[in-house]
């Protein structure tokens, strides 16, 4: 933790930095953070475009805005990949995006103070984004009476607008009294297009024959806007600890979509005679809306010096609207006219719960801990109108949940810790699993909602024992992990069809799953390697899914385990770091055993970079992936090798020239395999490959005074600096 205080006679200027970049193939960079600060006003522009898969902004960009309000910066999803790297080295941020990515990002942010009163701060985010993806799957299905080898190749196109809108406004009324009121503004644009071509091979009793051919093109537009707010009020009494929280969070939204669904599937008998023939040229309109409230207050009471009571009370009434309408094409008139009542409908879904708690909070020097429970009175509401039957049908469901908590923090000494937490909650279904309109922008894989959904159930329980010797940097980090839901809502698959199948989500239990993770740091003895380590990491997850398959209950066991190494060499001009590890994933499936699946991915890295004089500084990295246990042609070995030489330029050092060379060998792929309750799938994606780039880095800072560098800002460490590049965010 770094608290950095300025002298009045410092407290106002300005610094940032910009960066310009270009290479081959048409590929570009450009990033520039401005921030201007005086007394207790602080204003920060930030601006980010590429195309080299590259999205957000880094952790130093963020900091450096010198505000601390949010709004900066984008989340990312998560995906099981084996050998692929996003774009870029050396950059602002990062991202292991499949595709091509070209995006433009920037944003504002402003704070300030009135008098001791009053706390304003604003934010305005504007992104804007372009994903060109091509990929080739296969993926084997078991049906009930055959097996489906699917090969597809698809391509994709997806653009993305954003506008975020965020406010934040404190006032002290006075010493006992406070308000506090932030609101969010959100509209959003979104566009796609994608087109497949896909062949499927079935087996039925020992034959083989091509059962089913594919071709569809589905394109999309949506737009909408959201606005959300949430009001405080807080009260402190003339007895310590003793306070009154009463709070609003409102959420309201809107949003329209159309899109147009073209097919062309033809099914084939086993001696290669056509069975039937299925297209499809279809308009389709959805509207969503939605009105989320929930008030709650808080009262604490201080037992004794180190103790407080809490209770605390929040209502909920989340209602939300969908009506879906989808038109075939006439050919007579050459319009989208005749509506299709089996795809239209119209949908209601309400929630409302009533929730009461209460916490016991103590405090001491090496431990704290809390307990507490809830219980909440809910009911769930669902009005479906389907068009094919003129009928409305409602249901209505009442529940009782108890939401029991249990914290432990525990602090023997410094650098030691250890925390346990227990937290149980309720899960609601949303409004696309509530809705039963059929999906079919997917021919082959067809899917509805189920308005007799019930909500879920969750407990979770995690364990975490961390220590660190700040004298010796040996660590050692552990963490435990368990869930269990009861009333899961999980996929029941069935078949509509030779070739189609049918998804509808139902209640279960029986699923759970819990993994650990292990990581030590042991460093070198020698003086002359003071810095230097081996680290050795373990995960291990266990996970046991149950669903419905063609009527039966199909339990589904995942093990994983990943085994790492490495070593770390920081020298005053060198530095060094080789890592290897070994991930073992094993899948088993009580109903389908022709799908249980071994497979297996192992990664070798090094890092290297190297001063020289004049401040030279050459940079390299180099992975190599190695995947068995795949379907053919996935089983693949990639290397991938990238490199950096920069160069500190201008009288101040505060410029950086850099040259770089991404994926040397032009060998970067993404290969993923995702398992299912009845496939197996691996896919290959596109990814960017070699490209080569020149880049001008420029530091600017200017603040009241005078420092060691005439600028009035201090050196910054070569290894804060370097720490600072190599943290991300949202990447």
């Amino acid at each position: 933790t770094i608290n950095i205080k300025l002298k009045k006679d410092r407290n106002h200027g300005y610094f940032g930095k910009a960066l310009a970049a270009y290479g081959d193939q048409g590929r570009y960079e450009g990033n520039l953070t401005i921030n201007k600060f005086k007394g207790s006003q602080r204003f920060s522009l930030l601006f980010n475009t590429n195309n080299i898969n590259k999205q957000g902004f880094s952790f130093s960009d963020i900091i450096s805005s010198m505000g601390g309000f949010s709004g900066f910066g984008n989340g990312g999803g998560g995906m099981m990949i084996s050998g692929m790297r996003g774009g870029g080295f050396g950059g602002f941020g990062g991202s292991s995006t499949t595709g091509i990515l070209r995006s433009l990002s920037t944003g504002l942010n402003y704070t300030d103070e009135y008098g001791s009163k009053i706390k304003i701060a604003g934010s305005y985010f504007y992104s804007n984004t372009r994903n060109t993806q091509e990929q080739e799957l296969t993926r084997k299905t078991t049906f009930i009476d055959s097996t489906t080898t699917l090969d597809r190749t698809a391509n994709q196109t997806n653009t993305n607008q954003n506008h975020r809108i965020n406010l934040r406004f404190e006032y002290a009324i006075d010493s006992m009294n406070s308000i506090l009121f932030t609101p969010t503004l959100t509209f959003q644009q979104s566009q796609s297009f994608s087109g497949d071509t896909s062949y499927s091979s079935s087996n039925v009793h020992g034959l083989d024959y091509l059962s089913v051919t594919s071709r569809t093109q589905n394109s999309n537009s949506r737009h909408g806007v959201n606005f959300g707010s949430n009001l405080l009020f807080r009260h402190r009494f003339a007895r310590q600890g003793r306070t009154l929280t009463v709070g609003w969070n409102s959420g309201i939204g809107n949003s329209n979509g159309d899109g147009f669904t073209l097919s062309r599937n033809t099914f084939f008998n086993p001696d290669g005679t056509t069975q039937q023939q299925i297209n499809r040229d279809q308009q389709n309109f959805q509207e969503t809306k939605n009105n989320n409230n929930v008030l709650s207050a808080s009262y604490t009471e201080p037992i004794g010096n180190n103790k407080i009571l809490e209770f605390n009370y929040a209502y909920t009434h989340n209602k939300s609207n969908s009506d879906r309408e989808v038109f075939d094409y006439n050919a007579s008139s050459g319009k989208y006219e005749n509506p299709n009542l089996l795809l239209t409908n119209r949908f209601e879904n309400l929630f409302t719960a009533h929730r009461a708690g209460m916490n016991f909070r103590v405090a001491e020097k090496k431990y704290n801990y809390q307990l507490g429970i809830g219980v909440q009175q809910s009911t769930l509401e669902s009005n479906s109108f389907q068009a094919s039957t003129g009928k409305d049908s409602l249901i209505k469901a009442s529940y009782t949940n108890f939401f029991p908590t249990a914290n432990f923090n525990y602090t023997p000494s410094k650098g030691k810790s250890f925390r346990f937490s227990y937290n149980g909650r309720t899960n609601q279904p949303s409004v696309s699993q509530l809705q039963n309109v059929l999906d079919v922008t997917d021919p082959l894989n067809v899917r509805t909602g189920n308005p007799d959904l019930k909500q879920e159930f969750n407990h979770s329980f995690v364990a975490h024992y961390n220590t660190f010797n700040i004298l010796t940097y040996r660590y050692i980090s552990a963490n435990l992990t368990f869930n269990t839901t009861s009333n899961k809502i999980v996929n029941s698959i069935d078949t509509m069809g030779r070739g189609v199948q049918l998804t509808r989500p139902e209640n279960v239990n029986g699923s759970y799953r819990g993994s650990s993770f292990l990581t030590l740091g042991i460093p070198f003895k020698s003086m002359s390697m003071k810095g230097s380590s081996v680290n050795f990491t373990n995960n291990f997850s266990f996970s046991r899914d149950v669903s419905l398959l063609y009527k039966q209950r199909n339990i589904g066991k995942t093990l994983s385990v990943n085994q790492g190494v490495g070593v770390n060499i920081n020298k005053e001009k060198f530095d060094f770091g080789v890592k290897a590890s070994v991930a073992s994933t094993k899948v088993t499936y009580s109903i389908n055993k022709a799908l249980n699946d071994d497979y297996y991915t192992q990664t070798y890295s090094g890092d290297a970079s190297y001063t020289f004089k004049g401040n030279w500084i050459l940079s390299s990295d180099f992975d190599y992936y190695v995947n068995t246990g795949r379907a053919d042609g996935f089983n693949r070995n990639i290397p991938l090798w990238n490199a950096m030489l920069s160069k500190q330029v201008f009288k101040k050092k505060n410029g950086e020239l850099r040259f770089s060379v991404n994926d040397i060998l032009n060998q970067n792929q993404s290969i993923n395999r995702t398992t299912g309750e009845n496939y197996i799938q691996d896919t290959r994606s596109t990814v960017l490959r070699r490209y080569f780039m020149v880049s001008l880095l420029f530091n600017l800072n200017k603040m009241g005074g005078k420092g060691p560098r005439g600028d009035g800002m201090p050196p910054m460490p070569r290894q804060m600096e370097r720490g600072m590049r190599d943290l991300r965010v949202g990447g």
